[in-house]
């Protein structure tokens, strides 16, 4: 018998462990439904055109993030794109893509290195968006969420910064000086950096590691585990395991590792950056 989710006739495709993800199940006429405890739920119809967000008026303030998240990630995948867990920054005609799981630091370098310099490209969800290339990335959430401390850290003052109802972390929403004009819609990919799990290293350590450059298997499987949604390597179809094939062959991806330290942090940004 397959599983059902709780209140819906629809097969559980996944059952989250982690309060942040959704359960999904696949209904009867076929629509893909996440559903976060009841609080949220997203129900993408079966011939993915359209996605119905409803919400309880204590989880509104979630919803940006879910839709420019989980909604429109979990719709491109069903599509056949590829998609990866991460933040993309720009500078100086160099893009790069910033991967890992919640909490490796994303978000904090990528709001570094736009108090560095850097345009934010897209937060939380790294989409290719044309097929026939393995560089070309979307343009996503141009806003990052930032815990106070990180926010204090950076110097991003209190007025450019939004606290959601209910929220625990800040949103910020940086103005971008490289991208002035025209919106940067697309941007192809220079480097990937796949981050590992902050450390509290000793003084006399060094505070970052980044090592060369992965050779295209050890870099496909890198990717695998930072594919978008976090946690789903079940969805990924040949199709999904070719492209990241593709992008493991032709763009850099080096391993980077690095400790809780604030004041090297601009020296990270530089080594990333540059």
């Amino acid at each position: 018998m397959p599983d059902r989710r709780p209140g819906s006739s629809g097969a559980v495709l996944h059952r989250s462990a982690r309060p942040s993800q959704p359960d999904i199940a696949i209904e009867p006429d076929g629509a893909h439904v996440l559903d976060w405890s009841g609080h949220v739920q997203v129900r993408i119809d079966n011939a993915l055109r359209s996605i119905a967000i409803s919400s309880t008026s204590d989880r509104l303030h979630l919803l940006p993030s879910i839709v420019m998240g989980w909604a429109i990630g979990y719709l491109l995948v069903l599509r056949g794109a590829v998609c990866l867990h991460g933040s993309v920054v720009r500078f100086q005609g160099r893009t790069v893509a910033l991967l890992g799981d919640s909490g490796t630091g994303k978000s904090t370098l990528a709001a570094a290195a736009v108090r560095a310099g850097a345009d934010l490209l897209s937060d939380d969800l790294v989409a290719f968006s044309d097929p026939r290339s393995s560089r070309s990335v979307a343009a996503g959430m141009a806003s990052l969420r930032l815990t106070p401390e990180t926010a204090e850290a950076l110097g991003i003052g209190a007025d450019a910064l939004k606290r959601p109802d209910g929220a625990d972390k800040l949103l910020w929403t940086p103005t971008c000086p490289q991208s002035a004009g025209a919106p940067c819609l697309s941007a192809d990919l220079d480097a990937i950096y796949l981050l590992a799990s902050p450390t509290t290293s000793d003084a006399d350590e060094p505070s970052f590691t980044i090592d060369d450059r992965l050779a295209p298997g050890p870099a496909l499987l890198g990717l695998i585990r930072a594919c978008y949604p976090p946690g789903m390597p079940g969805l990924l179809g040949p199709a999904h395991l070719q492209g990241l094939g593709a992008i493991a062959r032709t763009v850099l991806v080096r391993p980077l590792r690095h400790a809780r330290r604030w004041r090297d942090l601009p020296r990270l940004v530089d080594a990333i950056l540059r």
